[in-house]
């Protein structure tokens, strides 16, 4: 099931910011309630029940990177970090960062596999190593960029947690070098809340499209993270996020 490419609707707009003082205060303000609603720290509007969920948080946050990158003066009023999660697995080109309690405990925590690790866990490394030999090894993509060891190390860092309800995985922009980015990946922990009944089932088959659609977002940045916004910085148009959401959605096929 792939993601579905369908209008960014908000319960916020520019027209609603007429007190800032300048068309960059009122795209900070506009990005700031967009992260907001994505991270779930303030309400998002009603889903539309003839819509499918929007799925991928990536847009908001990469808005909000180039904001920060193209107008360093301004403050956006949203927090965005890693997550602080106590697990982790490595693999030969991923970390994935976890926990087995709480509210974003992994599907079924305490199956573990032979090595010891939630068996979800284990299912998740091997749709990572095989996303990135289809994307980076097979069709010839350049690898993300080195994070300079945020997360544990240069490996990619995959934060496994619980995300606002609708919401598969997200790509977060962490650190613009030039026209590129570093990156990092939120996924669902465990795909309960998501209408789809399947899903609930085998989460992993969740993983292996979401994986597929966000681990392309990251290929993006380590093209040009900026792209969106040339030769305008001071565009932010919602439809200017196409080409990366269907670029990542035809990396689901």
């Amino acid at each position: 099931m792939r993601y579905m490419l369908v209008p960014l609707v908000f319960a916020v707009s520019f027209s609603s910011f007429a007190f800032a003082e300048t068309q960059q205060e009122q795209a900070a303000q506009f990005i700031s309630s967009w992260v907001a609603q994505v991270q779930g720290t303030v309400p998002g509007p009603p889903q539309n029940p003839e819509l499918p969920p929007i799925k991928c948080g990536t847009p908001a946050f990469l808005a909000a990177a180039n904001f920060k990158h193209f107008h360093p003066d301004i403050i956006l009023d949203v927090k965005i970090e890693r997550p602080d999660l106590p697990d982790t697995f490595g693999t030969e080109h991923f970390l994935i960062h976890y926990t087995t309690t709480g509210n974003s405990a992994v599907f079924e925590p305490n199956t573990d596999s032979l090595s010891g690790i939630p068996r979800h866990i284990t299912r998740v490394a091997d749709v990572l190593e095989h996303v990135w030999d289809v994307e980076i090894d097979s069709m010839g993509y350049q690898t993300p960029l080195h994070d300079f060891g945020h997360g544990g190390d240069d490996r990619y860092d995959v934060y496994i947690r619980n995300l606002v309800v609708g919401y598969y995985g997200q790509t977060t922009a962490d650190t613009i070098v030039g026209f590129r980015a570093t990156s990092y990946i939120e996924i669902e922990n465990d795909f309960q809340e998501i209408s789809n009944v399947y899903y609930h089932l085998y989460p992993i088959e969740a993983v292996k499209v979401t994986m597929a659609h966000e681990f392309f977002h990251a290929i993006q940045f380590s093209y040009d993270a900026s792209e969106i916004d040339r030769p305008n910085p001071d565009n932010h148009a919602l439809d200017s996020y196409w080409w990366y959401e269907a670029s990542s959605t035809w990396m689901e096929t």
